[in-house]
């Protein structure tokens, strides 16, 4: 299947025996986007890192996390963190500033990410609600 994301529609489509999910998302979550020519015409892509973030928006959590630590030697790491502090949903900041931090990304440049100052969210979507408290990215380690 084969994720457009738009800021118009939302749905499903087969063409031509390709399954298509078009997903509508907010102005402020497009950016990241890289042109390609395919066949004469310009298609826009995400770019790797920008893709990685919607890795965590669209995959569980711990698939996400394998495979941010796969593929952050293929990273401009600068420019991930730059797109993880633009993007507005704080959860997905906090749980890919955790793991980053745990991958060895230092400290100054993770400090870039907002993680907000009120309360706290579990890192995985998960039925256990309980575990240790991380308060520099103001996650809870449930899992």
């Amino acid at each position: 299947m084969i994720h457009v994301v738009n800021d118009k529609y939302s749905l499903k489509k087969t063409i031509g025996g390709v399954r298509y999910k078009l997903i509508k998302a907010l102005p402020d979550r497009i950016y990241g986007l890289e042109s390609r020519r395919i066949n004469r015409t310009e298609i826009a892509f995400a770019s790797k890192e920008r893709a990685l973030i919607d890795a965590f928006g669209f995959y569980d959590v711990k698939k996400a996390a394998d495979i941010l630590a796969e593929q952050l030697k293929n990273m401009d790491v600068k420019v991930l963190v730059d797109y993880i502090a633009r993007y507005p949903v704080q959860i997905l900041r906090r749980r890919m500033g955790y793991f980053l931090e745990k991958l060895g990304v230092s400290r100054k440049l993770l400090g870039k990410i907002d993680t907000g100052i009120k309360g706290y969210s579990f890192l995985f979507d998960t039925d256990i609600k309980n575990g240790k408290i991380d308060k520099r990215w103001r996650v809870i380690v449930n899992g």
